[in-house]
């Protein structure tokens, strides 16, 4: 085999470091060569001489051409658009004494030590507000950002005899220091996005979620360490939100920072005028959040330019949603029916 011949494949590596851009790439090349796609949410008409593919997830494919005549038989060939990897949590960075670490999850059987002291960087997708919608975007940040370093012998004389490296532990990469820009906006940049562009995966899957069981246009509420209030119009298109300090999170920065305020549980103030510390924390924390979630549905109505369904989740929503003036359907399984909804999608 000459090199001439293998460097169309060494080019396609090259330009695939995620199963994503595996796909992306794939289905490009399957265009250029007549192949025609399919969606699976759309009834199929092939035609002999045919060519075609689908892809799931934008993380798999299948190409196939339909015969002229059935022959009795077909080949088949299969290969994986995925490779060992570590994969980024949501919120990655992991600041302390000075230095950035990012926080990633082991994927796929890999030889642990070939990861360690060697030029990395990041490549995936990201899932972006676009025209009223949501948009995937490919990311790729070519150059030198990140290395796994290994232990100084001094620190492990045993090094060499033998290690069991500890995936969440011995193999986090290294970002940089405590300066350094955060992953996501390095990502966003190299996408040619802006970072407030990006959305969290908690929001898409609650959307996900209230769309397969609710009729839109809705407003939805997750109600955790942050406080998120989401909107989708009357097409079902995701149109943005707030992110608000969550309940827990206001009370405890109180607590931890204001002299003499104790932590409080989080049921409601008997009235607004609380005549009491804990009471006015009480009215300050709790009926203040449910005044200020009547206020943005009120402002996200108007908006959307119709009344809306209102839609609740989290651990802090049952303390809240009862004192709110709106009604508000509470669901607190709603992150992982979207879950749900997504694995039957794309399995």
């Amino acid at each position: 085999m000459t090199q001439h011949s293998v460097q169309p494949m060494l080019d396609f590596i090259a330009a695939s470091p995620s199963c994503y851009h595996v796909i992306a790439n794939t289905a490009a090349e399957l265009t250029a060569a007549g192949y025609a796609p399919l969606s699976e949410r759309e009834r199929w008409t092939l035609k002999p001489g045919g060519r075609y593919f689908v892809t799931r997830n934008s993380s798999s494919l299948i190409a196939f051409r339909v015969p002229e005549t059935l022959t009795g038989g077909f080949m088949m060939a299969a290969a994986h658009s995925d490779s060992p990897t570590f994969k980024l949590k949501e919120h990655a960075e992991l600041r302390s004494n000075g230095y950035v670490r990012l926080n990633t999850e082991k994927y796929g059987g890999m030889l642990m030590a070939t990861w360690f002291d060697r030029p990395l960087s990041v490549a995936g997708r990201l899932f972006v507000r676009e025209g009223g919608g949501i948009a995937e975007k490919l990311v790729d940040i070519d150059r030198d950002l990140l290395v796994i370093p290994s232990v100084a012998i001094h620190f492990d004389r045993a090094a060499n005899d033998g290690v069991k490296y500890r995936a969440n532990v011995d193999t986090l990469p290294l970002a940089g220091s405590d300066g350094a820009a955060d992953i996501l906006t390095l990502a966003a940049e190299s996408a040619g996005l802006r970072p407030e562009d990006v959305l969290g995966s908690d929001l898409l899957v609650a959307a996900v979620g209230a769309l397969d069981i609710y009729q839109p246009p809705l407003i939805i509420i997750d109600m955790g360490t942050a406080t998120t209030v989401t909107a989708v119009d009357a097409d079902g298109a995701f149109r943005g939100g707030a992110i608000i300090p969550g309940v827990q999170l206001s009370l405890s920065a109180l607590a931890s920072n204001t002299s003499l305020l104790p932590s409080i549980s989080l049921d409601a103030p008997p009235k607004a005028i609380g005549t009491n510390t804990v009471d006015c924390m009480k009215s300050g924390s709790i009926l203040g959040t449910a005044l200020l979630l009547d206020g943005m549905i009120d402002r996200m109505e108007a908006e959307l330019g119709q009344k809306a369904a209102v839609v609740a989740t989290g651990g802090l929503a049952r303390c809240i949603v009862p004192i709110c003036q709106h009604e508000i359907l509470l669901n607190e399984d709603l992150l992982l029916y979207g879950l749900a909804v997504l694995y039957e999608k794309n399995k």
